[in-house]
């Protein structure tokens, strides 16, 4: 005998589910809300609005006080960096020090405010419910799996700082892309990170020098097919060599590829 259920209603494990963390969880907040509801079982929704939909929404708000009332203390700092010389330089910055202003006012600039500025500006609004202040510097909340942690936000005057500090000096030993983004990115955050990252690994004078060559290093030979004298000539300047009487120094040399 097959009855059906509604999707709202089907709570069972199922086993094809591409997602199963995420199908648990909504079980949870969905029991939540059973237990929730008035004695009558009578659910709250809100006017305009599908049971679905509400379930969703609490499902996110749960989400995000789970990593919220735990988030990561931001200890982050480099060598003769003080937290008072950073809030100056995110102050300073063109970008981050608007967010940084606003952010202390709680209040979200409008769209219209920052539609005309730059893109990193634009990403950083964005991102506006993940970012924090804590003494007078402004983080940015990343959450991955059950892990949260404080970013740092840093401004453009110390991008460098950050990427000489962490593939540069010897105990960061000269590391590859991806290595050197894991460990910038851990503790650091910046709209652009992966490409300025990446690019700075790839112009590195002390790792360029160091790689090998992946291709062949000379140009493999090839062959000239002619059919008589002066039908092909090849030319060369040889030299310098030792001054001459005349005041010459260099050869012109010609030859004749069939002969």
């Amino acid at each position: 005998m097959v009855i059906h259920r509604q999707g709202r209603k089907h709570l069972n494990a199922d086993a094809l589910s591409l997602n199963p963390c995420k199908a648990c969880l909504r079980q949870e907040v969905e029991q939540e809300l059973g237990d929730s509801s008035d004695e009558e079982g009578n659910q709250m929704v809100s006017e305009g609005s599908s049971p679905q939909a509400d379930i969703f929404t609490e499902f996110n708000r749960a989400v995000t006080r789970s990593h919220m009332n735990q988030p990561s203390e931001p200890l982050v700092s480099l060598e003769g960096w003080t937290l008072p010389e950073i809030r100056q330089k995110q102050l300073a910055d063109a970008n981050v020090g608007i967010l940084l202003a606003a952010k202390e006012e709680g209040k979200k600039p409008e769209w219209k405010e920052i539609s005309h500025m730059s893109s990193t500006i634009k990403t950083l609004w964005r991102h506006w419910d993940r970012l924090n202040v804590y003494s007078g510097v402004l983080y940015r909340l990343w959450m991955e799996d059950d892990e949260s942690r404080q970013q740092m936000i840093v401004p453009q005057s110390l991008k460098d700082d950050v990427l000489k500090y962490y593939h540069d000096i010897p105990s960061s030993a000269h590391l590859g892309r991806e290595k050197t983004l894991e460990k910038v990115k851990f503790s650091f955050y910046w709209p652009g990170l992966k490409g300025e990252v990446e690019n700075y690994c790839q112009t590195c004078d002390h790792c360029t020098a160091k790689k090998q060559p992946k291709g062949p290093l000379k140009a493999p030979l090839g062959e000239y097919t002619v059919g008589e004298p002066m039908e092909r000539v090849a030319m060369d300047i040889l030299g310098p060599l030792p001054l001459t009487k005349s005041g010459h120094r260099f050869i012109l040399v010609i030859s004749d590829c069939f002969t």
